[in-house]
């Protein structure tokens, strides 16, 4: 089987994770460099076959209500769910960063530096404009390839009458080979989800050693405590499909995972695992 895989974050490696353990090589096309992480992630269950760490458990501190805490984030127009970990009091975790140093090792030889084509809300092809997909199909031929697995942001691909909806805020993180910390205080293994309206920061985390903190678009003007310049945030909650679906990446071929990929809230990086084992098995037969 014929695969490519469009990113080499820790989703595209994931990916490419999985499809090594059913003896497939796949392609990797993306710029050849690691993707930095800066700030608190982690892994919400352990990938078989690679050494991520030992189990941590991640306690949550919730201010406000869950209501509260969507509105502030997502504001009035969004409601639809916040991530059911969001208003958990503990969630275990694996490293992130250990996992993706392995990754990167293991399969790096397998990315082939190419900068994938981009286009804010591009128009349909005829219109004018030369949509992403044409272009990469003239660049790498990718309809040659029975599987296509893309973790880039799905609205490189948009077309006219499809939507992509998110929120947008700011964040700073920890990056401490850019002598970047947060100077907030919170315990280590914590993350606070703060919906109450007397705080300008929405979540605060410091996990496996790394601190993050994230406010609303609106907020970031209200909170000059953290001393660090802070980056925009853009958060997807809903891809919806154009009422004609005739997007050429929406095909039986192509499967997008991450949260990103997909443009939908609550998916997180592992869920990547358990979508290309799937489709692999299902396109390879196996029943076990």
């Amino acid at each position: 089987m014929k695969v490519a895989i469009l990113g080499c974050g820790p989703t595209g490696m994931i990916a490419a994770h999985a499809c090594l353990t059913h003896g497939i090589y796949p392609q990797v096309f993306s710029r050849k460099i690691k993707s930095a992480l800066y700030g608190s992630q982690y892994l919400h269950e352990p990938i078989p076959g690679i050494d991520h760490g030992e189990e941590e458990w991640v306690t949550y501190i919730n201010k406000g209500t869950p209501e509260e805490y969507r509105r502030k984030t997502h504001g009035k127009f969004w409601d639809g769910i916040i991530a059911p970990a969001d208003f958990e009091t503990a969630h275990p975790a694996w490293d992130i960063r250990r996992a993706y140093n392995i990754l990167w090792r293991k399969y790096h030889d397998l990315v082939q530096d190419y900068v994938i084509p981009s286009r804010e809300a591009p128009k349909i092809p005829g219109d004018g404009y030369a949509h992403p997909y044409w272009t990469l199909n003239k660049d790498l031929n990718i309809d040659s390839y029975d599987l296509v697995i893309s973790t880039v942001p799905r609205r490189i691909w948009a077309i006219e009458g499809e939507q992509y909806i998110y929120s947008l805020g700011w964040a700073v993180g920890d990056a401490p080979e850019r002598g970047q910390f947060v100077n907030l205080e919170v315990p280590d293994m914590t993350i606070i989800c703060d919906g109450s309206p007397d705080v300008a920061y929405n979540r605060l985390s410091h996990v496996f050693g790394y601190k993050t903190v994230e406010w609303p678009a609106h907020c970031i003007g209200r909170d000059v405590s953290v001393g660090i310049p802070a980056s925009k945030l853009i958060k997807p909650l809903k891809y919806v499909p154009a009422e004609f679906d005739i997007n050429p990446v929406n095909g039986t071929r192509w499967l997008h995972v991450g949260r990103f990929g997909k443009w939908q809230k609550g998916v997180v990086v592992t869920d990547a695992w358990h979508e290309v084992q799937a489709e692999l098995r299902l396109r390879l037969g196996i029943t076990v």
